[in-house]
Parts: C-alpha cells; sequence; structure tokens
C-alpha cells in the first residue's frame, strides 16, 4: 500500500483552521512555548525537592534486595507505609535501575526519563491524531498537564513509573492501529510483536492493563495476543526463577492487593464507604458504572472504521475508568492514561469536543477537589471529585456514542491537516 494511502487510512486529516494574522499565531506560539516550559520546570525542578520519592523509594529497595538475592517480598504489609506492589514479573523489568548505584542519582535518572517519556507519549499521540496541528497540539498537552495538580507533576513529585507506563501505551497503539490484514499475515509485521511485547511489559508492571486486550481483540489482531502471552509468560518465568522466596508474593503481596485501600483511594466502593454506604450500595454502585463502561465500548465500536488512533484512546479512557473506579484502588496520578484521550479533541467528530468531557477531566485533575472538600459544596472525602470525573468519563463516551456513532460514516474521511 503506498505511504500517502496509508497516511490517509490510519491517521484520517482535520480540516484546516482560519488562517490567523501573523501576529496572533506569533503571540499564541510564545504563550504556549512559556507556559510549556514553566510546567516543565516546575514539575521537573521544583516539584520534586517538595517530596522524597516516596513512590520510588519501595521500588529502589526491593530492586536492591532483588539484585542482591533477598527476599524480596519481606515487608510488613500491615503498616500504612508505601510498599512495593509489583510481581516477580516485573522484578526483572526494574532491575536496570540498580546500575545508577545510589537512590538519589536513580531518582534523578528516574525524573528525567519520565519527563522524557510523558513528553514523547505526546509528541507521538499528536503525530497519530493530526500532521498539520501536531507541534502545538503537544505545546498544548505539555502546558496543561504539566502544570495541573495531577496526574504529571505528582507522578514525577512521588517518582513512579506511570509516565513509563503512558510511552508504553502510545506505542502500543501506534503499533495496534498501523497493523492491518488478515489474521495469519500479521505474523509476518513487526507491528506484532512490537504490539504483544509491549502488552506484556505493561501488564507485568501493573495488571490493570490487561484492558489494552481490548484493542487487539476488537480489531481481530488474535497474533498479538500470543505474542503477548508468551512474552508475559516469560518475564513472570523469569523472574520466578531469580527472586529469592518468590512464593511470598502470592503468600503475602497477593492478599493485601485484594484488599481495598481504606486511605487515599477515589474508588467507588472506599469513597461510598466513607460515605456510610453499605456493602449492598457499594456493590450496585459498582455494577452500574461497569454497565455504562460496558455501553461506552459498544457505542464507540463504529469509530474503529472512521478512526482508530481516537477509537483506541477513547476505548480505553473508558475502560480504564471502569477499571479504577469499580477496582480497589483509584489514585489522581492515574488520569495519566487519560492524556490521549483527552489530545483527541483536535479531531472534529469525537467525544472530546463535548463541554461535559471538560468538565469530567477537569475533575480528574484534581482541579475543583476545592468545591468538595470543605468547600462551597459541603465537606466531602478528599478523593470525591476526581471521583465523580472518572465515573463521568464512560457516561459521556456512552452519550456520546449512543448519539453520535450511528450518524458516522463507516469509511474513514481525509479530515488530516
Amino acid at each position: 500500500m503506498p505511504a500517502s494511502r496509508l497516511h490517509t487510512k490510519f491517521f484520517g486529516s482535520v480540516a484546516p483552521a482560519d488562517a490567523w494574522p501573523e501576529g496572533g499565531r506569533r503571540l499564541a506560539s510564545q504563550a504556549l512555548w512559556f507556559a510549556a516550559v514553566v510546567g516543565v520546570i516546575r514539575a521537573v525542578l521544583v516539584a520534586p525537592g517538595e517530596n522524597r520519592g516516596t513512590d520510588f523509594e519501595p521500588i529502589w529497595f526491593a530492586v536492591q534486595r532483588y539484585v542482591h538475592g533477598v527476599p524480596v517480598y519481606n515487608e510488613d504489609y500491615s503498616t500504612l507505609d508505601p510498599h512495593y506492589l509489583y510481581s516477580p514479573g516485573a522484578n526483572v523489568v526494574l532491575a536496570p535501575l540498580a546500575m545508577f548505584g545510589s537512590f538519589s542519582t536513580a531518582r534523578w535518572a528516574m525524573i528525567a526519563a519520565t519527563a522524557l517519556s510523558v513528553v514523547l507519549a505526546m509528541w507521538i499521540t499528536a503525530r497519530l491524531l493530526t500532521r498539520r496541528w501536531a507541534a502545538p497540539l503537544t505545546l498544548l498537552a505539555v502546558a496543561v498537564f504539566f502544570n495541573a495538580p495531577e496526574p504529571v507533576v505528582s507522578t514525577i513529585q512521588y517518582t513512579n513509573i506511570n509516565g513509563f507506563l503512558l510511552l508504553v501505551m502510545v506505542l502500543f497503539v501506534w503499533a495496534s492501529v498501523a497493523l492491518d490484514g488478515p489474521a495469519l499475515r500479521q505474523f509476518a509485521r513487526g507491528e506484532t510483536y512490537l504490539a504483544g511485547v509491549l502488552m506484556a511489559y505493561a501488564v507485568t508492571i501493573k495488571p490493570q492493563f490487561v484492558v489494552l486486550v481490548a484493542v487487539p481483540v476488537l480489531l481481530w489482531q488474535w497474533p498479538v495476543l500470543l505474542v503477548a502471552a508468551a512474552a508475559y509468560a516469560g518475564l513472570f518465568g523469569l523472574g520466578w526463577a531469580t527472586t529469592a522466596e518468590p512464593q511470598w508474593w502470592r503468600e503475602r503481596l497477593v492478599p493485601y492487593l485484594a484488599q481495598p485501600r481504606s486511605y487515599d483511594n477515589g474508588s467507588l466502593r472506599a469513597v461510598l464507604e466513607q460515605l456510610g454506604f453499605g456493602p449492598a450500595a457499594q456493590t450496585a454502585a459498582v455494577v452500574l458504572v461497569l454497565a455504562v463502561v460496558a455501553v461506552a465500548v459498544a457505542a464507540l465500536f463504529r469509530l474503529r472504521h472512521r478512526d482508530r488512533a481516537a477509537w483506541a484512546f477513547c476505548t480505553l479512557g473508558a475502560l480504564f475508568a471502569g477499571v479504577f473506579v469499580g477496582g480497589g484502588l483509584l489514585q489522581g496520578y492515574y488520569a495519566m492514561w487519560l492524556i490521549p484521550m483527552s489530545m483527541t479533541v483536535v479531531r472534529p467528530h469525537g467525544p472530546m469536543r463535548r463541554v461535559s468531557m471538560w468538565v469530567a477531566l477537569l475533575l480528574t485533575l484534581g482541579g475543583m477537589s476545592g468545591l468538595f472538600v470543605n468547600g462551597v459544596l459541603g465537606a466531602w472525602p478528599d478523593s470525591f471529585g476526581p471521583t465523580v470525573g472518572w465515573v463521568l468519563v464512560p457516561v459521556v463516551l456512552a452519550v456520546w456514542g449512543l448519539r453520535q456513532g450511528r450518524s458516522l460514516p463507516v469509511n474513514t474521511a481525509a479530515e488530516q491537516g
């Protein structure tokens, strides 16, 4: 297939906006650059000094235990201290951190790599969605998300691995949307192996990334699933064989992970429990949210014919909302994986053009938390505002899909600018 046709098929196009006066364009560009640079300085140089790297400490010490043959899962999980929550396979993936020698060096290397990963993920997302406006869209994303309370600033401040996982997710979508043709022929495509390995990498670190399975399943890319399963099994097996006392992961950590955390948790069960609702009401609310997520995924399905990248990012946004809201743990920096969905605002026929979705994202980013925590709307749990935002994400996607999805043409339109 010629490159031009491949480009049109997978990327679509965006109708160009009316030309701005030269002075207006220059001013807008300067404003974007200023906000982006200030945001990066704030996130990378200022925020880390306000925290000692709470999330990085257990990772660093677990890696040290792993490479020195000391049992990794020997922590006291009854305390409220941050814990190492990863599987034996993740020990293999994270082991290279030990080469930095000291905690401080490793943390600053992690901070720099996280910032680069997030910016690169934004750039790749922008290129997937639009060619002409890729640079300003990337700058806009950096300006917004590096200045918002969540998720980039907190990810870098606490120094966790969410930035890397954002890049893995975006690269996975890039490989998946470029993969086409009969399933058997996909074994001859490099994208099959790239997508499969990336999926295995993400699920190894955070099992919640199992939602990535939806993309190859719905696109009938079962070779990707086979590669992912093999890569995941290989990482887990290697980790199990090289970790001291690996059975402690199953005996000690897995039971701890199965218990919903009662603090710093925006999951629906945790918030409703703080508000005094009983188990029956909590279960009913979770089932309702999961039903809405299912409707959203089904309603978005037709969008894949028109715009695979936007469809993938929006579908994953709905699924992540279901996993985190209906699961046992939801933290503010999990909004990291809604960034690609938010960038689909550049697509003229997508759900991100709805103001209701902007409100939902603003809530997930912690931008209106003050209204709910001892604010004008009363005293609610700290995570109430972000939880409402996460619940609204699949609701808005479902409503948009049901109202607009049927009007979407089946063929991919030439809308790329």
